[in-house]
C-alpha cells in the first residue's frame, strides 16, 4: 500500500503558483458541490489573499499530496470583538477527497486558533442541492 505524503504549507499570496492552486481548488469544489452557482471571481481571489477584511486577521495554507496542491485552508480571527471565535474554512479538490486532507487541514486550523487563544471554531459544510426528484425534500403543502 503506497500512501501519498501530505504536507501543509503557508499559502503565499505573492506566489502566483499558490494563488492559482488555491483558486483552482476553490473553483473545482464549488462546481462539484453547487453546480448551479457561478464560479468564484478570478479577479477577487488574489485580492482576497493579499488583504484581510477589516477587523480580521487571516492565516491561509495549502494541503499537498506528494507536492500537488489539493486543499486550501483559511483561518480568520476577529481582532476587535468575538475574541474567543475563529472562522475556519476548508476546501478540498473533489478528486482528492476521502484521503484525510480535509481532516488534516481542519486540525491544523484548530491548532492555529488554539495558539491564538480562541475557544470556538466556526465552520460550515455544504452538500449537493436537492433536485425535483429528491424524496428527502420537505415541500410545503399546497395552500
Amino acid at each position: 500500500l503506497d500512501t501519498p505524503a501530505l504536507t501543509i504549507t503557508e499559502l503565499r499570496a505573492d506566489d502566483p503558483a499558490d494563488v492559482e492552486a488555491s483558486y483552482g481548488i476553490e473553483r473545482a469544489a464549488l462546481a462539484h458541490d453547487v453546480p448551479d452557482f457561478p464560479p468564484p471571481c478570478r479577479y477577487r481571489h488574489p485580492k482576497h489573499l493579499r488583504r484581510d477584511f477589516p477587523g480580521r486577521q487571516a492565516t491561509r495554507a495549502l494541503g499537498r499530496l506528494d507536492g500537488v496542491p489539493v486543499g486550501y485552508l483559511e483561518v480568520e480571527l476577529t481582532i476587535y470583538d468575538n475574541l474567543d471565535n475563529a472562522d475556519i474554512s476548508v476546501v478540498v479538490h473533489p478528486d482528492q477527497r476521502r484521503h484525510g486532507v480535509g481532516r488534516a487541514l481542519f486540525t491544523y486550523g484548530c491548532d492555529v486558533a488554539r495558539t491564538a487563544g480562541r475557544k470556538r471554531a466556526l465552520a460550515m459544510t455544504s452538500g449537493p442541492l436537492p433536485t425535483k426528484n429528491d424524496t428527502q425534500i420537505m415541500v410545503p403543502p399546497n395552500r
